[in-house]
């Protein structure tokens, strides 16, 4: 095990790396405002009342557990992704696929899909200080694409259709999308108006 770590050391260390920013995250908010309650809607305002939220006094983890600490981390775990597959596909395909040449289409496609996760990194970096109902839609929308890819991928590589340079690359990116996906399905469930309570002047 140590050895075939040894081998694949760009790897490890990006995998190493997204889960203690994921962790870190989570434990302490990277941003300002993240315990902070969010802009009023139109409907608070017009009812004169105020949200605030109740999290850290249910549950340390839905104090921890919010949409905000979520889209927090992803954009650092999206954004650098989508470097390295925009800037440097042929280092990251060594890194994932140790000894196989990249054709030009394949890093055509990675190149591509850099372009999509620069997108999904900075969609994430604003939606930080979005209202709670506009932030519940972007969620739904990453749960939705992180699903279908853990699924994808799941299925895949349980085929047994992939070359064995593939797999190891396949299983880490794979699990990657999984944990982002548990992280916003929990932050959906606890992260709710139905967790706030309303203030009347």
């Amino acid at each position: 095990i140590i050895r075939h770590c040894m081998r694949n050391q760009a790897l490890v260390l990006l995998l190493v790396n997204a889960a203690l920013v994921l962790v870190q995250g989570l434990v302490h908010p990277l941003h300002p405002g993240a315990t902070h309650k969010r802009p009023l809607s139109g409907t608070a305002l017009r009812g004169g009342g105020d949200f605030s939220r109740k999290g850290a006094e249910e549950s340390t983890a839905a104090a921890m557990l919010t949409l905000t600490n979520v889209f927090s981390v992803h954009r650092f775990i999206a954004g650098p992704f989508g470097v390295c597959l925009l800037g440097f596909p042929t280092a990251l395909n060594k890194a994932m696929a140790m000894g196989r040449h990249l054709p030009p289409e394949e890093k055509f496609c990675l190149q591509n899909w850099g372009c999509f996760c620069l997108a999904v990194g900075y969609i994430a970096h604003a939606a930080q200080d979005f209202e709670l109902k506009a932030q519940r839609e972007v969620a739904k929308g990453m749960i939705l694409c992180f699903a279908c890819a853990t699924g994808l991928y799941a299925s895949t590589i349980a085929s047994g259709e992939l070359s064995p340079l593939y797999v190891r690359g396949s299983a880490a990116t794979g699990a990657i999308f999984a944990g982002l996906l548990a992280a916003y399905s929990g932050a959906l469930w606890f992260d709710t108006p139905q967790k706030s309570v309303r203030k009347t002047l």
